[in-house]
């Protein structure tokens, strides 16, 4: 996350300087959140001068004051990572109370440094850690992409669904300022449908909390996680359960008419003769790609026969493994290695090829949750690169 100091904090510390020592509030906190980004957590961002200022300041840390020289020498460098962010903390000594604010389409949150509220490392709370891990691999993948000089630091942590409340919570307990950032699926089964239990949780602690607290949320306006792909993305990972009824929707993937079935259709589980009728409001698209719809015997004499078959609850694992952690790249080079058939060899290095460029299948309706989801993301997990080193 993008942490600003003001400038006020200078002044605040130069009024001071014959009575502050190590162990000052104030000093502590500069000096903690210097180690923060030091490690590669967060990034600093200043006014020049307040940097030329810190950097000479003798009653913090060596290690702070070679980062804050370090920072003062890379000046036009931050810019072009507060520019990727909509989301900051702001720590002044003109405040008493944490107080948002929104300047110029940026959220502010605004922390009084003589307050300990120390910074910690931001985390990522969804539903379980295959989600986490799932939606930072995505805004990594989106990062690459694009060719932009980002790096992420966020820990993910599974509220459990349900539990999501609790989870932030206790997060926020700690007194520690250790940004959160949630994403949750939507549940919703239509457009008009109610967000599920663990969405309205969600929801209930970021309205109660956002105001004085680092937290935000972006629940899915998609039903849940397996609607986030177009069907031509997801059949990128050659091992996936439903591929061929995948394949069907490639072709109606960019109809505006389908738009509600991508978005609210249970893309996860077999859909049984018998559970036909949870998904008749989708009969219409089901139809028009080829799915005959069974008729009262049928359903009577083959309950359990599948009509639609789902990704299932690997397939999006199995997905993120091979697509957005490219360990297609891996199969293609063994197949080759083992001298594979060269037309099978062929089929999976131009899939690997095609999972190096997904950004360009993202459209609507899909578009809007990557836009925020990669958005979310890099505003609290943004950090300066490993490359990048301060030494004075």
């Amino acid at each position: 996350m993008v942490v600003e100091i003001t400038k006020d904090i200078i002044e605040y510390l130069e009024m001071h300087k014959d009575a502050l020592n190590e162990q000052s509030d104030v000093v502590v906190m500069i000096d903690e959140i210097a180690r923060q980004c030091y490690e590669h957590h967060h990034v600093i961002y200043a006014e020049i001068d307040v940097f030329e200022y810190l950097k000479k300041c003798k009653v913090l840390e060596n290690r702070s004051r070679k980062l804050f020289s370090a920072l003062f020498r890379s000046a036009f460098t931050l810019k072009s990572f507060v520019d990727a962010t909509r989301y900051r903390i702001v720590y002044s000594t003109v405040i008493e109370n944490n107080t948002l604010k929104i300047e110029d389409g940026v959220i502010k949150l605004y922390v009084p440094i003589v307050k300990k509220f120390l910074l910690a490392q931001a985390i990522l709370v969804c539903e379980n850690l295959r989600d986490c891990e799932l939606y930072i691999d995505l805004v990594k993948e989106i990062i690459r992409e694009k060719g932009t000089n980002i790096s992420l630091s966020i820990h993910p942590i599974h509220c459990g669904g349900s539990e999501a409340e609790a989870t932030v919570r206790n997060e926020i307990l700690t007194g520690e300022c250790r940004p959160i950032a949630c994403i949750m699926d939507s549940d919703k089964k239509s457009k008009t449908d109610k967000y599920g239990a663990s969405a309205k949780n969600a929801i209930e602690i970021f309205n109660r909390e956002n105001d004085k607290y680092p937290i935000a949320l972006h629940v899915l306006s998609v039903r849940m996680k397996e609607n986030l792909f177009p069907p031509e993305v997801l059949t990128l990972e050659t091992n996936i359960g439903n591929k061929e009824f995948l394949t069907a929707l490639i072709q109606v993937q960019d109809d505006f008419c389908f738009e509600e079935f991508f978005k609210f259709f249970n893309f996860k589980d077999d859909v049984t003769l018998k559970r036909s009728e949870k998904v008749l409001n989708f009969r219409a698209e089901l139809e028009a790609i080829g799915i005959i719809w069974p008729s009262e015997e049928q359903i009577v004499n083959e309950p359990d026969k599948i009509l639609v078959p789902g990704i299932g609850a690997n397939g999006l694992g199995n997905f993120h493994k091979s697509v957005l952690k490219h360990q297609l790249d891996e199969r293609y080079e063994k197949m080759v290695q083992f001298r594979c058939k060269e037309e099978d060899c062929e089929k999976v290095h131009q899939k690997a090829i095609k999972a190096h460029c997904i950004l360009q299948y993202v459209k609507k309706p899909w578009e809007d949750d990557w836009k925020a989801i990669e958005q979310l993301v890099i505003d609290f997990g943004i950090a300066f690169p490993e490359t990048m080193t301060f030494v004075g």
